[in-house]
């Protein structure tokens, strides 16, 4: 009798141990999910892109995600950032930048769904009033980066300042075949040439970087809408089509930031929802 009461308790001890072992389990994937809740965002601080999207973190929020948002202060760091896992997803460049880091970086990147909005870029002066003030020998800040630099580099060519090479895609300094008013043409990094233009006669720079500024769109000698430098949210590639990724792009072409965009950068962000 003794040994039948041993083996009911050793029974009874052994089937109370697995249900908490199967609690155990319950518990951690109820924390997995709360994991895959969880976005980590990067942006560039004091960019623009920033402002669209905390308007977008609002839809997501609602929706139940925790959204951890990161700045960064330069252009390379939050995409090394989304290489390494240190944040899932980053919005702060457009098509063509992102192609020309993947190809010079191994691939790894994607942006998610068909991109949010163009820009408009602008040569802007605090002092001349038309192109047709320029003179010979002026100082022009133009975008260092491959992309921005060819964009700044065809607004000069189109108002005649310049002619470039035939058939370069992202042309240099270097591609420059004829520069007849002897123009001084300095690359720099866009926030220096916002805040240098004290200092220099003509700006090449995205109309939001201006605007953002504390600048008016007034100040253009010319400005244009790029159909080409369409911005993007980037992640790893694989995770461009995952669950949080279409939610990810469904909060950032809400009826809400299409009514930002609208409001307060109008002609400068121009909206593709």
């Amino acid at each position: 009798m003794k040994r039948k009461s041993s083996i009911f308790v050793w029974c009874l001890v052994t089937i109370i141990f697995m249900f908490a072992l199967v609690g155990c389990g319950s518990s951690e994937t109820t924390a997995s999910t709360d994991t895959n809740k969880t976005i980590k965002f990067g942006v560039n601080s004091g960019n623009t892109a920033t402002e669209v999207f905390n308007v977008a973190a609002e839809k997501l929020k609602a929706e139940g995600y925790t959204v951890k948002l990161t700045e960064f202060n330069d252009y390379i760091t939050p995409n090394k950032a989304v290489e390494d896992g240190t944040i899932d997803y980053n919005f702060f460049q457009h098509i063509p930048y992102l192609k020309a880091y993947n190809e010079n970086n191994g691939n790894k990147l994607a942006y998610i769904g068909t991109g949010l909005y163009n820009l408009s870029y602008g040569i802007f002066s605090i002092n001349l009033k038309s192109i047709n003030d320029v003179k010979d020998g002026m100082k022009v800040g133009i975008q260092n980066d491959p992309t921005n630099r060819s964009t700044s580099l065809h607004m000069l060519q189109d108002l005649g300042l310049i002619k470039l090479k035939d058939g370069v895609e992202l042309p240099t300094l270097l591609d420059i075949v004829s520069n007849p008013k002897h123009l001084n043409i300095i690359e720099m990094d866009e926030a220096s040439i916002v805040n240098a233009m004290k200092d220099l006669d003509i700006g090449c720079v995205c109309s939001e970087k201006w605007v953002k500024a504390g600048n008016t769109m007034d100040q253009a000698l010319i400005s244009k809408v790029d159909k080409v430098n369409t911005m993007v949210v980037v992640t790893t590639k694989g995770n461009e089509n995952s669950e949080t990724a279409k939610k990810i792009d469904e909060a950032m072409k809400s009826a809400e930031v299409k009514k930002f965009l609208e409001e307060h950068y109008k002609g400068v962000m121009v909206p593709l929802f």
